[in-house]
């Protein structure tokens, strides 16, 4: 198995820059039961939205991709911020969250920056990065499927 620990450069650009942004740190089955269970979410979602009229069912993107279905029904959204909080926030705590946290790649990482005693908490705030929406308001890891 491969160790992805970070080199002294990058915890030293981490440290100044205050992120870094490590390429192909995460594979694809990684991230796959997180984006399945989101796109779960997602298809309940667009189907509370037809049924209170906020959304025109001809609007639900059914066959666009994941990284862009959410972003287009928000757009054709009678109410955008209902339907976005409706995959924000604190209420995930999934197998596939926990599968994501629990990436070997990603504990290298954390070991490079904290030591070995990783220690995280149940609690997670997911977010959708949506275009023209402001940032964030914490910082946080950002991961974008290719």
């Amino acid at each position: 198995m491969t160790n992805h620990a970070l080199d002294s450069t990058q915890i030293e650009r981490y440290h100044q820059e205050g992120y870094l942004i490590v390429r192909d740190l995460l594979p694809p089955p990684a991230l796959q039961p997180l984006i399945a269970e989101l796109e779960r979410k997602v298809d309940e979602a667009a189907e509370v939205a037809v049924q209170r009229g906020l959304l025109d069912a001809a609007d639900t993107f059914t066959h666009a991709p994941f990284n862009t279905r959410l972003a287009s029904m928000v757009r054709a959204c009678a109410d955008r911020t209902w339907l976005w909080q409706q995959v924000h926030g604190k209420q995930h705590k999934t197998s596939g969250m926990f599968t994501l946290r629990t990436w070997p790649s990603l504990l290298d990482v954390a070991e490079s920056l904290i030591g070995p005693e990783i220690l995280a908490h149940p609690q997670t705030v997911l977010r959708a990065s949506l275009p023209k929406r402001r940032k964030p308001s914490c910082p946080g890891i950002r991961i974008w499927p290719t």
